[in-house]
């Protein structure tokens, strides 16, 4: 298994990344992501080929995001109780 560091780009529907140490991924593969600080796999329960982000902005505004754990696969979910927006290559409804 290869272990290492992703800086993936922080705007929403843009895929490009950093790896530390540099490591080649092939299509297709599925990658674990892991909170840095406090190691919890972010791999979402109810959608398992995707990491799951819970975002808080204030006790009354929060949102979900869900990012595909496949290599290749470009597809990004923002979700709040209103909206899903969809960013990517084709995505799919999840719900």
């Amino acid at each position: 298994m290869k272990k290492g560091f992703i800086d993936l780009n922080p705007k929403v529907g843009e895929y490009s990344y950093k790896c530390e140490p540099n490591m080649i991924f092939e299509n297709g593969e599925e990658m674990e992501f892991f909170c840095p600080a406090c190691k919890v796999n972010l791999k979402s329960e109810k959608f398992p080929k995707f990491v799951e982000l819970l975002l808080r902005v204030s006790s009354s505004v929060h949102f979900e995001m869900l990012f595909s754990r496949v290599f290749g696969d470009k597809r990004t979910y923002v979700i709040t109780e209103d909206m899903t927006e969809k960013y990517g290559d084709n995505p799919e409804d999840l719900i």
